[in-house]
């Protein structure tokens, strides 16, 4: 999959209840950056969350033009309390 062709998007396990990964590409021109979270909240491949919007706007003020953003636990939550840290579950395994 190249990101260079969509202008935004999201990877997800199957079953959407984790997020691997998403950009947001606004200037061909511009560099990417990269983000690090701690676990995704509710954007998807075209809708944007707080987390997200905030980090765009970081990006941009900095003169990038698209992002990446991913996180280390994959499960989709709005609560990080809920994440189970001591057992995650690996994509894929």
């Amino acid at each position: 999959m190249t990101v260079d062709n969509e202008p935004s998007g999201a990877v997800f396990a199957d079953d959407r209840t984790h997020r691997l990964y998403l950009w947001r590409r606004w200037n061909k021109q511009g560099p990417w950056v990269m983000f690090i979270g701690l676990n995704p909240s509710t954007a998807d491949e075209r809708l944007n969350d707080p987390t997200v919007r905030r980090c765009i706007g970081f990006a941009e003020k900095w003169g990038y033009g698209g992002m990446f953003m991913c996180n280390v636990f994959t499960l989709i939550s709005t609560d990080p309390k809920k994440l189970n840290v001591e057992t995650p579950i690996a994509i894929g395994a």
